[in-house]
C-alpha cells in the first residue's frame, strides 16, 4: 500500500510560529526583571517566567516543524472537524476558566479547565483524561503552596485547604 502525503499543515505553523513568537516576547521581558537585592536567595525572581518563556519557544517551534514535515496519509484517524471551531470551543473553555479562577479556586477551576478541553479533544481517552486532569493541578499546587510558598487562589475549598 503506497502512502499518500497529506502535505504541510498551515494551522499548525501558523499556530506554532505565534506561540513561539509570544515565547520569545516573553523570556526577554522576563529577562528585565529585576534581581532581588539579598543575596541569599539563590533563585530570582525572572528564572521561573524565563523558563515558561523559554519552554513556550521551544513548545512553539516544535508545533511549527511539525506542522511543515510532510505526513502520511495514514495517520489521519480522526474526523475531520473545522479548525475555527475547536478554535472557539478552545477560547470558550478557557473564558469559563478565566472567569472561575478566584472565586471557585485554583485547583476546582484547572480540575474542570483541563478536563473540559482533554475530553474535547480526546473523547474516548476518558481515564487518562481524568487522570491528567486531576494529577497536574495537585502538583501545580502542592509545589506553589508549600515548596515555594507562593500562594494560589483557594475559592470553595478556602476552609478544607
Amino acid at each position: 500500500m503506497a502512502t499518500e502525503n497529506l502535505g504541510r499543515n498551515p494551522a499548525d505553523i501558523i499556530a506554532g510560529a505565534v506561540v513561539g513568537g509570544v515565547g520569545v516576547a516573553y523570556t526577554i521581558v522576563a529577562l528585565q526583571t529585576q534581581q532581588a537585592t539579598s543575596s541569599a536567595s539563590v533563585i530570582g525572581p525572572a528564572v521561573f517566567p524565563t523558563l515558561l518563556g523559554v519552554l513556550l519557544a521551544l513548545g512553539g517551534a516544535a508545533v511549527a516543524i511539525g506542522g511543515w514535515r510532510l505526513r502520511p496519509a495514514e495517520a489521519k484517524t480522526e474526523p475531520a472537524q473545522s479548525g475555527g471551531l475547536r478554535l472557539w470551543v478552545t477560547i470558550a473553555i478557557f473564558g469559563a476558566y478565566v472567569l472561575a479562577f478566584i472565586p471557585v479556586g485554583y485547583l476546582l477551576s484547572t480540575i474542570a479547565f483541563l478536563m473540559g478541553l482533554a475530553t474535547y479533544f480526546s473523547p474516548t481517552k476518558w481515564k487518562s483524561n481524568l487522570i491528567f486532569a486531576i494529577s497536574f493541578p495537585l502538583i501545580v499546587f502542592v509545589l506553589f503552596e508549600y515548596l515555594l510558598r507562593v500562594p494560589l487562589p483557594q475559592g470553595l475549598l478556602a476552609g478544607v485547604l
